[in-house]
C-alpha cells in the first residue's frame, strides 16, 4: 500500500507492497533510532503544506512536492526533493470533498487555514457537475475525474452506475495493466454494457451484481474492496442473496462479507443492522471488534464454540466477553514470565553466577521491528513506538491493546495514548492508500471519551495527512 505511483515511487523511508507494485508510504519525516532494543520515533522535521497559485495545488513534504491542475487540462506531477526531474503521477489522495469553503476558516491554526483554503480554492477549478459525482468517494478521484471530463460515454456511466464507472477509472486494481493507459483502457470500455465491464474488470458478469453495485455507499467503495467483494461473492453464493436483500451497502457490510473468518458467524439479521448504521458508513467497526476479537481468541488457542452473531450489540458483547478473557489469559502470561525468570534468578544464585540484568526472548512480538509512527506526536498525544510502550499503554489503561501488536508490525494500525484534555488510548487504522481513519477511542477501562477529546484527534489527523476530508468539525467551527 502507499500514496501514489510513478516509476520513482514516493517517501523513500518505507516500502510496502499492493497489487505486487512497490509503494512508499509516506514516513520520510520519520527517523528510528534504536534504544535498547526500544524503537522510539524521531521528531519530525515538518507537516505536509499546501499552496494553490495560479490553478496549481502544491503539496510539500519534506521528501517530495506534487502538483495538481485541472486547467487548462488536468496535470497531476510530483518529484523528490533531491531531484529537479518532474514525473507523471496518480494522486490516490481524496482531492475533492463535498462542504468545502474558503469562508470556514475560522478557529483554525495556520496550517489548517492554507490546507483548507488551498483544497477549496482548486475545488472551485473543477466544473461542479463533475465534483459531485467524485466527491463521495475517499479516494481515487482522480482517475474518475479523468474518465468523466471530456468523455460521454463515462459520463453517462457515472450517472446510471456511479460505483460501476469508479471501478473502471481504477481498472488498475482489478487487472494487470500500466498506470499510464489506466484512463485510456477505461474510456475505450466505457460505452459496453454494465455486465460486460464488470466481466472485463474480473467482477461477477450478472444483472444481480450490476444491481448491488448500484447500493454501495461511494465512501465505502476503495478499489481493494470492491475487487474481494466480487471474490467474495463468488465464493459464498448465499452472500449475494443476503446483499441484494439490502437497502444500502456501507463499509461496515463490506468489510464484514469480504472477511473469510467472519463469514460463519454472520447473520442477515447482523448485515441488515450495520446496513443502515451511520457508524459504518465510512469504516466497519463491528467488522474489527469481530475480526479481533477472533484474533485474540487465536492468540490464546482458545476452543470456544462460536456462534451465528445476529445483532450489533451481539457482537459487541461478543467482543468485550473476548476482551476480559484475553485480559485474565494475558495476567496469567506475565504471571509465568515472572515466575519464570524468578526461578533462572534462583538457579544463577545457586550456581553463584551473575544474574543477568535482562532476560531477553526471541520469540512474538519482541522480536519484530516497531514501525514508525504513520504521523507524529504532540504535547497532547504520543505514538505508542514499541512493544513495551504497548505493554505498559495496556496496563496503565485497564485494555486490551497489547493485543494489537500483529497489526501494528504489519503496518495496519497504529495505537497512540491521548493525554489531553482527558486521558485515552485511540487506533488509527489504514483504509486504502493514504486514508488513515480513527477506528477506536477509549478512556480507562475501555469507558467512553468526551467529544473533545474527539475533536482532538480528528483536527490532529487533519493537519498531518495529504489529502482532504469531510472535516464536519472545520466547518462547525470546532
Amino acid at each position: 500500500m502507499g500514496l501514489l505511483k510513478s516509476s520513482t515511487g514516493l517517501f523513500t523511508s518505507l516500502h510496502l507492497y499492493y497489487k505486487g507494485v512497490s509503494y512508499l508510504l509516506s514516513v520520510g519525516d520519520f527517523d528510528m533510532v534504536a534504544m535498547s532494543g526500544v524503537f522510539a520515533p524521531a521528531k519530525t522535521k515538518g507537516k505536509p503544506k499546501h499552496e494553490f497559485r495560479d490553478n496549481v495545488l502544491t503539496i510539500t513534504t519534506p521528501t517530495s512536492t506534487m502538483q495538481l491542475q485541472w486547467l487548462p487540462e488536468p496535470i497531476a506531477k510530483e518529484k523528490l526533493s533531491h531531484t529537479r526531474k518532474w514525473q507523471e503521477c496518480w494522486p490516490e489522495i481524496r482531492i475533492v470533498s463535498p462542504g468545502w469553503s474558503t469562508a470556514a476558516t475560522s478557529d483554525l491554526n495556520e496550517f489548517a487555514r492554507q490546507k483548507q483554503e488551498a483544497f477549496a480554492a482548486f475545488t472551485e477549478t473543477i466544473p461542479e457537475a463533475l465534483r459531485e459525482i467524485v466527491e463521495p468517494f475517499h479516494s481515487h478521484q482522480w482517475n474518475l475525474l479523468k474518465l468523466i471530463h471530456g468523455n460521454a460515454y463515462g459520463r453517462e456511466l457515472a450517472d446510471s452506475n456511479r460505483i460501476l464507472a469508479y471501478a473502471l477509472a481504477n481498472n488498475d486494481a482489478f487487472r494487470k495493466v500500466n498506470q499510464k493507459v489506466v484512463t485510456t483502457l477505461a474510456a475505450a470500455h466505457s460505452h459496453q454494457k454494465q455486465k460486460d465491464i464488470c466481466t472485463w474488470l474480473g467482477l461477477p458478469g450478472t444483472a444481480s451484481f450490476v444491481r448491488l453495485l448500484k447500493k454501495v455507499s461511494p465512501s465505502a467503495a476503495m478499489p481493494f474492496f470492491m475487487r474481494r467483494l466480487g471474490t467474495s461473492l463468488r465464493e459464498d453464493k448465499h452472500l449475494s442473496v443476503r446483499m441484494n436483500h439490502l437497502r444500502t451497502i456501507n463499509a461496515g457490510v463490506i468489510e464484514l462479507v469480504i472477511n473469510r473468518r467472519l463469514r460463519p458467524l454472520l447473520s442477515p439479521a447482523l448485515l441488515a443492522e450495520v446496513s443502515e448504521l451511520d457508524t459504518e458508513l465510512d469504516y466497519g467497526h463491528a467488522a474489527a471488534e469481530m475480526d479481533h476479537a477472533l484474533a485474540m481468541l487465536k492468540q490464546m488457542k482458545s476452543e470456544r464454540v462460536l456462534r451465528t452473531i445476529r445483532s450489533v450489540r451481539a457482537a459487541e458483547a461478543f467482543a468485550a466477553e473476548v476482551n476480559e478473557e484475553y485480559l485474565a489469559y494475558q495476567r496469567r502470561i506475565d504471571a509465568e514470565r515472572v515466575a519464570r525468570q524468578a526461578a533462572i534468578a534462583e538457579q544463577q544464585i545457586r550456581q553463584a553466577r551473575p544474574y543477568p540484568a535482562q532476560v531477553r526472548t526471541t520469540t512474538g512480538p519482541r522480536k519484530h521491528e516497531w514501525p514508525a509512527p504513520p504521523f507524529p506526536g504532540t504535547d497532547f498525544l504520543e505514538p505508542i513506538a514499541s512493544y513495551n510502550m504497548l505493554l505498559a499503554e495496556a496496563a496503565e489503561q485497564d485494555n486490551c491493546v497489547a493485543s494489537y501488536w500483529p497489526d501494528i508490525v504489519a503496518g495496519r494500525i497504529y495505537i497512540y495514548k491521548l493525554l489531553s484534555p482527558q486521558r485515552a488510548t485511540f487506533s488509527i487504522v489504514r483504509k486504502g492508500h493514504d486514508d488513515w481513519v480513527l477506528s477506536q477511542i477509549k478512556g480507562k477501562s475501555n469507558t467512553s471519551v468526551s467529544p473533545s477529546a474527539r475533536q482532538v484527534v480528528s483536527k490532529w489527523m487533519y493537519l498531518n495527512s495529504l489529502g482532504v476530508g469531510e472535516q464536519q468539525w472545520v466547518i462547525a467551527g470546532g
